[in-house]
């Protein structure tokens, strides 16, 4: 399974990557292997692989998988390949898309994401991401969109804090509605 999660600001896409992480860390697997693209390697607690996409704008990292130029897709790939040989576990994160779209534009990344979840694929790995919606044209979200097996989507409604959460099978034709109370998910 490849999950993209895809909401506008202040929708808490990272808060719902935390919670499944956590989740599959306590119930699944004891390791992630983290693409770290748009935060900074040290704000990642996480047990498992951390491939540094980021602190090549602030240093040298001192990851043991890193990237030389963040927005160079190949090295992305080899760096992440690389520690997917060392990795033992189930879930590779990559955190998040929207720098590479926005920087390099939708179809080398499109092209690279094909690339790495057919990797993962063969490797019996699971993709998660973010992507910022509104950031892009809607026709790049739904390229990237159309990669992933599954999708959390993210909406704010009537512009209140109020927040609908959906969550589809790519193959599905009807979108499935869940809301949020007390931070869990509910049907």
């Amino acid at each position: 399974m490849n999950l993209l999660i895809l909401g506008p600001p202040g929708t808490g896409k990272r808060f719902w990557l935390k919670k499944l992480i956590k989740f599959w860390l306590k119930n699944i697997d004891d390791r992630v292997l983290y693409a770290a693209v748009d935060i900074p390697p040290d704000e990642i607690d996480y047990k498992g692989i951390i491939v540094d996409c980021y602190s090549e704008r602030v240093g040298r990292s001192e990851q043991k998988y890193y990237a030389t130029c963040a927005y160079d897709l190949d090295e992305i790939y080899k760096e992440v390949t690389l520690a997917i040989d060392e990795f033992d576990g189930k879930y590779l994160v990559i955190d998040s898309l929207t720098p590479l779209i926005l920087t390099l534009g939708s179809p080398p990344v499109y092209r690279f994401l094909q690339k790495l979840l057919a990797c993962a694929k063969t490797n019996q790995i699971n993709v998660i991401s973010i992507l910022h919606q509104g950031a892009h044209d809607e026709k790049e979200e739904r390229s990237i969109l159309h990669l992933f097996d599954d999708a959390l989507i993210l909406e704010k409604l009537n512009n209140k804090r109020k927040i609908e959460y959906y969550y589809h099978r790519k193959h599905d034709s009807e979108k499935k509605r869940y809301h949020i109370k007390k931070g869990e998910i509910i049907e």
